[in-house]
């Protein structure tokens, strides 16, 4: 018997529910191995990727990990005949890319402190309109 603190492994498309003891079923079988063919195949060009893209190893091997999983959630849609699933997997981890991106972005600039005119800082005292235009225009 299995400790009901222990998280069950999830099926595709499903949460978990069902017969938990009951082994594999040959759907779920297919999938893992669909899903490890992919990251096999996959994998290398997506990790090198979203590296460039995001600039921290670590946040682009978290965002290989959501990719699989949702191409492991999505697999029976994935096949090559319904189109390329490097371009599909590619696709999914830019997208969660962005998301990590702008969430970052946000999260900087909520920690950020402001002066009175935001990140630029106040003027000096006494530099008006006038002043601040750059040299050689009126």
């Amino acid at each position: 018997m299995t400790d009901p603190g222990t998280p069950r492994p999830l099926s595709p498309g499903g949460s978990g529910g069902g017969n938990h003891g009951a082994a594999k079923t040959a759907g779920a079988r297919a999938a893992d191995a669909a899903v490890t063919g992919m990251y096999a195949e996959n994998s290398p060009h997506l990790l090198a990727y979203l590296t460039g893209l995001l600039h921290d190893h670590h946040l682009a091997e978290d965002v290989l990990q959501e990719t699989m999983l949702c191409a492991w959630r999505h697999c029976a849609h994935l096949s090559k005949e319904k189109g390329s699933v490097r371009a599909w997997l590619l696709k999914v981890a830019h997208n969660l890319a962005m998301d990590k991106r702008r969430h970052r972005r946000a999260r900087a600039r909520r920690r950020r402190p402001r002066g009175r005119r935001g990140d630029r800082g106040p003027h000096p005292a006494g530099a008006g309109p006038a002043q601040r235009r750059p040299p050689g225009r009126p």
